[in-house]
């Protein structure tokens, strides 16, 4: 089934640790074919503090417009008639509506492309991901680099600091780990 002005209608979702590339492949994905011709709305969570809350952005310098939500649902009150991809990054900070939202948003002809850390610090399913996986018509798991042995099979976010807090952002918090050499303690 192709809608929407040529775009195939599904759910794109790019997962992996920290460190490991997902946005940048969302980045990329907007900005190369197939999708570069189409129009999109990126969305991130505005419980995510960041020091741009209009912008996403990469490790490695990228950064695109994006529109802050509080609540997932927020999304569906918005025209979005001229947008045929709506993009969401850091999914695993949204509330459980976001699963139906996406279901809601492919349902009507559109192509979701998101990205959403998998894990936990405490290597525990992270927020609505689990569902989100479920979901998904393609899923490109991501590997960073091991902050310990240099090895690019890191899958796992080790939390670096003292601290219980479900949401730490920012670099000096959390390293790639490969599983060999993650701490459980």
């Amino acid at each position: 089934m192709t809608v929407n002005n040529g775009v195939t209608p599904g759910f794109t979702l790019h997962t992996g640790c920290v460190f490991s590339g997902k946005t940048e492949a969302l980045i990329k994905e907007l900005n190369e074919t197939p999708y570069k011709k189409y129009e999109y709305l990126l969305i991130r969570p505005a419980s995510e503090k960041k020091k741009t809350q209009n912008q996403v952005t990469t490790h490695s310098g990228m950064v695109l417009i994006a529109d802050p939500i509080q609540q997932a649902s927020d999304v569906l009150y918005r025209d979005l008639s001229k947008f045929q991809i709506i993009a969401f990054d850091a999914m695993q900070f949204f509330d459980i509506g976001i699963v139906d939202v996406v279901r809601k948003l492919v349902r009507d002809g559109k192509r979701v492309i998101g990205t959403g850390i998998n894990l936990t610090w405490e290597e525990k399913p992270f927020g609505s991901m689990p569902l989100l996986l479920t979901y998904a018509t393609s899923i490109e798991t991501h590997m960073a680099v091991c902050s310990v042995c240099g090895e690019g099979n890191a899958s796992r976010s080790q939390r670096i600091v003292d601290s219980t807090e479900e949401m730490l952002i920012g670099n000096n918090y959390h390293e790639a780990r490969c599983v060999e050499h993650y701490v459980t303690d």
